[in-house]
Protein backbone atom coordinates (compact mmCIF):
# COMPACT_ATOMS: atom_id res chain seq x y z
CA UNK A 1 0.00 0.00 0.00
CA UNK A 2 2.90 2.35 0.78
CA UNK A 3 4.87 1.28 -2.25
CA UNK A 4 1.48 2.07 -4.62
CA UNK A 5 0.90 5.37 -2.82
CA UNK A 6 4.61 6.77 -3.00
CA UNK A 7 4.74 5.76 -6.65
CA UNK A 8 1.47 7.99 -6.76
CA UNK A 9 2.31 10.81 -5.19
CA UNK A 10 5.71 11.02 -6.90
CA UNK A 11 3.77 10.88 -10.67
CA UNK A 12 1.25 14.14 -9.38
CA UNK A 13 4.54 16.60 -9.96
CA UNK A 14 4.39 17.99 -13.01
CA UNK A 15 6.40 15.71 -15.59
CA UNK A 16 6.53 16.04 -19.03
CA UNK A 17 7.01 11.99 -19.69
CA UNK A 18 3.41 10.56 -20.06
CA UNK A 19 4.55 7.00 -19.02
CA UNK A 20 6.38 8.81 -15.60
CA UNK A 21 2.87 10.76 -15.34
CA UNK A 22 0.59 7.31 -15.86
CA UNK A 23 2.51 4.71 -14.27
CA UNK A 24 1.04 5.92 -10.37
CA UNK A 25 -2.37 6.11 -11.30
CA UNK A 26 -1.93 2.76 -13.32
CA UNK A 27 -0.03 1.33 -9.66
CA UNK A 28 -2.59 2.68 -7.36
CA UNK A 29 -5.53 0.98 -10.18
CA UNK A 30 -3.48 -2.49 -10.14
CA UNK A 31 -2.52 -1.91 -6.22
CA UNK A 32 -6.32 -0.74 -4.84
CA UNK A 33 -8.55 -0.48 -8.21
CA UNK A 34 -8.64 -4.18 -9.21
CA UNK A 35 -8.90 -5.96 -6.33
CA UNK A 36 -11.90 -3.47 -4.81
CA UNK A 37 -13.59 -4.27 -8.61
CA UNK A 38 -13.21 -8.14 -8.13
CA UNK A 39 -14.56 -8.67 -5.01
CA UNK A 40 -17.20 -5.99 -5.96
CA UNK A 41 -18.33 -8.43 -8.72
CA UNK A 42 -17.80 -11.30 -6.32
CA UNK A 43 -20.39 -10.21 -3.61
CA UNK A 44 -22.35 -7.57 -5.41
CA UNK A 45 -23.86 -5.47 -2.52
CA UNK A 46 -24.91 -1.98 -2.90
CA UNK A 47 -22.46 -0.01 -0.21
CA UNK A 48 -19.72 2.71 -0.03
CA UNK A 49 -17.17 0.07 -1.49
CA UNK A 50 -19.30 -0.26 -4.75
CA UNK A 51 -19.73 3.30 -4.92
CA UNK A 52 -16.29 4.04 -4.72
CA UNK A 53 -14.98 1.42 -6.91
CA UNK A 54 -17.38 2.63 -9.78
CA UNK A 55 -16.65 5.74 -9.36
CA UNK A 56 -12.84 5.74 -9.68
CA UNK A 57 -13.06 3.51 -12.62
CA UNK A 58 -15.61 5.77 -13.80
CA UNK A 59 -12.79 8.72 -13.46
CA UNK A 60 -10.68 6.59 -15.17
CA UNK A 61 -13.27 6.30 -18.08
CA UNK A 62 -13.58 9.59 -19.03
CA UNK A 63 -9.97 10.40 -18.66
CA UNK A 64 -9.50 11.28 -15.44
CA UNK A 65 -6.95 8.45 -14.03
CA UNK A 66 -5.58 10.70 -11.55
CA UNK A 67 -8.94 12.05 -9.79
CA UNK A 68 -9.83 8.24 -9.76
CA UNK A 69 -6.49 6.75 -8.18
CA UNK A 70 -6.86 10.04 -6.03
CA UNK A 71 -9.99 8.24 -4.75
CA UNK A 72 -8.55 4.66 -4.36
CA UNK A 73 -5.74 6.27 -2.05
CA UNK A 74 -7.75 7.98 0.04
CA UNK A 75 -10.29 5.34 0.36
CA UNK A 76 -7.91 3.17 1.00
CA UNK A 77 -6.31 4.65 3.61
CA UNK A 78 -9.58 5.42 4.81
CA UNK A 79 -10.36 1.51 5.36
CA UNK A 80 -6.69 1.40 6.90
CA UNK A 81 -7.60 4.07 9.58
CA UNK A 82 -10.56 2.44 10.72
CA UNK A 83 -9.33 -0.59 10.86
CA UNK A 84 -6.81 0.44 13.51
CA UNK A 85 -9.20 2.01 15.58
CA UNK A 86 -11.58 -0.60 15.68
CA UNK A 87 -8.67 -2.98 16.61
CA UNK A 88 -7.68 -0.81 19.37
CA UNK A 89 -11.15 -0.16 20.50
CA UNK A 90 -11.31 -3.93 20.67
CA UNK A 91 -8.40 -4.31 22.45
CA UNK A 92 -9.74 -1.50 25.22
CA UNK A 93 -13.00 -3.44 25.56
CA UNK A 94 -11.36 -6.68 25.99
CA UNK A 95 -9.05 -5.15 28.61
CA UNK A 96 -12.09 -3.93 30.48
CA UNK A 97 -13.75 -6.57 30.77
CA UNK A 98 -11.12 -8.83 31.81
CA UNK A 99 -11.05 -6.10 35.13
CA UNK A 100 -14.59 -7.74 36.17
CA UNK A 101 -14.12 -9.99 38.55
CA UNK A 102 -15.76 -13.41 37.90
CA UNK A 103 -16.12 -14.27 41.68
CA UNK A 104 -17.77 -12.37 44.86
CA UNK A 105 -17.25 -12.88 48.58
CA UNK A 106 -20.85 -13.34 49.41
CA UNK A 107 -22.19 -13.03 53.04
CA UNK A 108 -25.38 -13.71 54.84
CA UNK A 109 -28.27 -11.30 53.72
CA UNK A 110 -28.35 -10.14 57.52
CA UNK A 111 -25.58 -9.32 57.54
CA UNK A 112 -24.48 -5.73 58.68
CA UNK A 113 -20.92 -4.87 59.84
CA UNK A 114 -17.59 -5.75 58.37
CA UNK A 115 -17.00 -7.90 61.46
CA UNK A 116 -19.24 -10.93 60.01
CA UNK A 117 -16.21 -11.24 56.92
CA UNK A 118 -15.21 -14.53 57.91
CA UNK A 119 -18.72 -15.23 56.92
CA UNK A 120 -17.71 -14.62 53.38
CA UNK A 121 -18.45 -17.76 50.78
CA UNK A 122 -17.17 -17.25 47.25
CA UNK A 123 -19.47 -17.42 44.31
CA UNK A 124 -20.19 -16.26 40.99
CA UNK A 125 -20.67 -12.87 40.27
CA UNK A 126 -23.38 -13.83 37.62
CA UNK A 127 -25.27 -15.34 40.17
CA UNK A 128 -25.48 -12.01 42.42
CA UNK A 129 -28.61 -10.59 42.92
CA UNK A 130 -30.47 -7.20 44.08
CA UNK A 131 -30.07 -7.29 48.19
CA UNK A 132 -27.27 -9.73 48.69
CA UNK A 133 -24.40 -8.56 50.82
CA UNK A 134 -20.53 -8.89 49.08
CA UNK A 135 -17.24 -7.82 50.89
CA UNK A 136 -14.89 -6.24 48.82
CA UNK A 137 -11.18 -6.86 50.32
CA UNK A 138 -8.57 -3.81 49.77
CA UNK A 139 -6.98 -4.50 46.11
CA UNK A 140 -9.95 -6.06 44.67
CA UNK A 141 -12.75 -4.81 42.07
CA UNK A 142 -16.09 -4.36 43.03
CA UNK A 143 -17.81 -6.98 41.00
CA UNK A 144 -21.42 -5.23 40.85
CA UNK A 145 -22.85 -1.89 41.85
CA UNK A 146 -23.68 -1.76 45.26
CA UNK A 147 -24.22 0.26 48.20
CA UNK A 148 -21.96 0.37 51.31
CA UNK A 149 -23.34 -0.75 54.41
CA UNK A 150 -19.86 -0.56 56.27
CA UNK A 151 -16.29 0.12 55.75
CA UNK A 152 -14.19 3.33 54.52
CA UNK A 153 -11.95 3.30 51.28
CA UNK A 154 -10.67 5.14 48.63
CA UNK A 155 -11.50 3.56 45.12
CA UNK A 156 -9.85 4.12 41.91
CA UNK A 157 -12.21 4.90 38.52
CA UNK A 158 -9.61 6.19 36.26
CA UNK A 159 -10.38 3.18 33.82
CA UNK A 160 -13.83 3.68 33.77
CA UNK A 161 -14.18 7.36 33.91
CA UNK A 162 -10.69 8.64 33.24
CA UNK A 163 -11.40 10.51 36.55
CA UNK A 164 -7.18 10.55 37.93
CA UNK A 165 -7.83 11.10 41.49
CA UNK A 166 -9.48 7.93 43.71
CA UNK A 167 -12.73 8.75 45.37
CA UNK A 168 -13.38 8.25 49.04
CA UNK A 169 -16.65 6.14 49.21
CA UNK A 170 -18.23 5.71 53.15
CA UNK A 171 -21.18 4.12 54.61
CA UNK A 172 -24.53 5.20 52.31
CA UNK A 173 -22.64 5.77 49.35
CA UNK A 174 -22.77 4.13 45.78
CA UNK A 175 -20.21 2.26 44.24
CA UNK A 176 -19.61 1.56 40.82
CA UNK A 177 -18.85 -1.59 38.79
CA UNK A 178 -15.44 -1.89 38.15
CA UNK A 179 -13.95 0.33 40.81
CA UNK A 180 -10.70 -0.95 42.44
CA UNK A 181 -10.92 -0.61 46.42
CA UNK A 182 -7.35 0.74 47.07
CA UNK A 183 -7.05 0.39 50.77
CA UNK A 184 -9.45 -0.08 52.89
CA UNK A 185 -12.18 -3.27 52.83
CA UNK A 186 -16.40 -2.81 52.03
CA UNK A 187 -19.21 -4.27 53.09
CA UNK A 188 -21.94 -3.77 50.13
CA UNK A 189 -25.70 -4.44 49.24
CA UNK A 190 -25.79 -4.97 45.78
CA UNK A 191 -28.37 -2.62 44.22
CA UNK A 192 -27.98 -4.01 40.28
CA UNK A 193 -26.31 -7.04 39.38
Amino acid sequence: MAVATLIFCISLFPWKHPIVKNIGPSTVFLVFGFPALCDMLAHFELDIHVLMTAAAFASAAIGHAHEGATLLVLFALSEALEEHVSLRAHASLNALSKMSPETAHCLPTDASHLGTAELATDVAASRLVAGDRILVRAGEIVPVDGKVLDGMSQVKLSHLTGEPLPQSVSKGQMVMSGALNLDGALLLQVERP
